[in-house]
């Protein structure tokens, strides 16, 4: 979680910077990385917030069930048949969906291990709460500014998907007239506080998740100085 959040940052870190020393900010595609940072620093504060250990490994284990199941669902697509396929690939297709029939699931396997650590398999079958209730929870752990941190998660969420009035949100706009009466044209360009909202709140959720690693591994040295980032005024650490 924390290489991904981080990898996240170090994008867009290198999206924003211009190579003049300022700043550069595109209309849409800074949301989606945002998005990713948020995400891998819920799903860790999700999994190492709690104070007790027994909850911590229920939740790691949680998480490897959620994935073997998004795996399987990612197979089964990529074996489904399509009306293009010929004889030969359908037939290749039906014996490996048979292989993967046969094969032991990889979430039973995490049962057993839940099993004998004494955690209760029910609960680590369950795999991972919907992203919506998981951001509820971290919200709950650690308040993100401004708004909830599900708000934030759901507006970029409509960012990353094309959505016309979350794309007309997040822009200013400049109109002007044409000879046609019945049509302008509308410029639009990023609007900054809306970007810096983003940001603002996806470093949060990476510090917070750092601050919680660094204590849950009694090392001071995981956690994330913030007094290096250099970033530009109107951003709010906490």
């Amino acid at each position: 979680m924390i290489a991904v959040a981080s990898d996240a940052l170090g994008t867009l870190e290198l999206v924003l910077r211009d190579p003049t020393e300022g700043i550069r900010i595109p209309l849409f595609g800074v949301y989606p990385v945002a998005r990713q940072a948020l995400e891998a620093g819920a799903y860790g504060i999700w999994m190492i917030a709690p104070d007790n250990p027994r909850l911590r490994r229920t939740r790691a284990l949680r998480i490897q069930v959620q994935e073997s199941r998004e795996e399987m669902s990612l197979i089964t697509e990529f074996l489904k048949d399509r009306g293009t396929d010929d004889m030969p690939l359908k037939k290749k297709k039906a014996r490996e969906r048979q292989k993967q029939a046969r094969r032991e699931s990889r979430v039973d396997k995490i049962a057993v291990v839940a099993a004998a650590a004494g955690l209760p398999t029910t609960e680590v079958k369950k795999g991972v709460s919907s992203m919506r209730t998981l951001l509820d929870e971290v919200d709950a752990h650690r308040p993100a500014p401004i708004a909830t941190t599900r708000a934030v998660w759901q507006y970029l969420s409509g960012l990353a998907h094309p959505s016309l009035l979350r794309a007309i949100q997040a822009s200013d706009l400049d109109q002007s007239d044409t000879q046609d009466p019945q049509v302008q044209h509308v410029r639009m360009t990023a609007k900054e506080d809306m970007v810096l909202l983003a940001l603002d709140v996806a470093l949060t959720v990476v510090g917070d998740l750092l601050d919680t690693a660094a204590t849950r591994a009694s090392n001071p040295a995981v956690r994330w100085r913030r007094d290096d980032l250099g970033l530009p005024p109107g951003w709010r650490l906490r």
